[in-house]
C-alpha cells in the first residue's frame, strides 16, 4: 500500500495486483525511475526510440527513456530492451549498481 501511495506501482490496469507474478523489463523501469525519485519525464516520439522494440507509444515507453537517460538502465547490449520480458536477480542487481554510481559521482 504504501509503494502505491507513492506512485511507485500501480497495478496490472485491470484492478489486480498480481503479488504472485513476475516483473517485466517495462515494469522494472518504471519501479526504479519512481522508487530511485528520478520519475518519470516526458518526451517526444523520436527521442523515445532508443530501443528497436519498444514503440514510442509503448506505455512505458516515458518511463524507459528517463532509465536509460538515466544511466540506471542499458537494454540487452543489440539494441533490445525486450520489454515484456521477465526481470531476474540478475538484472536487478545490475539496475541497483548502476544507480548507486551514479548518485556516488
Amino acid at each position: 500500500m504504501n509503494l502505491v501511495a507513492e506512485g511507485i506501482v500501480n497495478g496490472m490496469g485491470d484492478g489486480t495486483y498480481q503479488p504472485e507474478g513476475s516483473v517485466t523489463r517495462a515494469q522494472f523501469a518504471k519501479i526504479i525511475c519512481y522508487a530511485t525519485g528520478v520519475g518519470e519525464l516526458k518526451y517526444s516520439a523520436a527521442e523515445k526510440s532508443i530501443f528497436t522494440d519498444v514503440a514510442p507509444e509503448h506505455w512505458a515507453s516515458d518511463n524507459i527513456k528517463t532509465a536509460y537517460d538515466s544511466k540506471i538502465i542499458n537494454g540487452m547490449g543489440d539494441g533490445t530492451l525486450m520489454p515484456t520480458g521477465d526481470t531476474n536477480r540478475a538484472q536487478v542487481a545490475a539496475v541497483v549498481d548502476r544507480f548507486i554510481e551514479t548518485i556516488a559521482k
